[in-house]
């Protein structure tokens, strides 16, 4: 083989290891947490923080609720539940598999 034929074969390689692997590995985990129940439950926000990486402008936001069976878990938040929420507010976290969401429950 050419030079060239070695290049584009890594070039190839490259573009499936770092674009189209991650995408088929995050589709098939979308539906493999589709196939799974819903559980809902309410929890009570026991701290909350937001992390940035150093030179970049992009944020995450994360709560750490208790439930009431004292079970703990730490949860990203979207920016807009995170604005709203403080310490001690309850909330409902829905799960399912690997994916999970929080709303504030209004009216504590």
């Amino acid at each position: 083989m050419g030079e060239q034929a070695i290049l584009w074969i890594f070039v190839i390689g490259a573009f499936s290891v770092f674009f189209i692997i991650p995408i088929i590995m995050q589709t098939w985990e979308d539906i493999d947490n589709k196939k799974k129940p819903i559980v809902t439950r309410v929890a009570k926000v026991l701290d909350k923080r937001m992390y940035q990486k150093e030179d970049s402008s992009i944020r995450y936001y994360y709560f750490t609720c208790e439930f009431e069976d004292g079970e703990r878990g730490e949860f990203e938040a979207p920016e807009s539940e995170y604005g709203v929420t403080i310490v001690g507010d309850r909330v409902i976290v829905l799960q399912q598999g690997t994916f999970s969401k929080v709303e504030r429950v209004v009216g504590n």
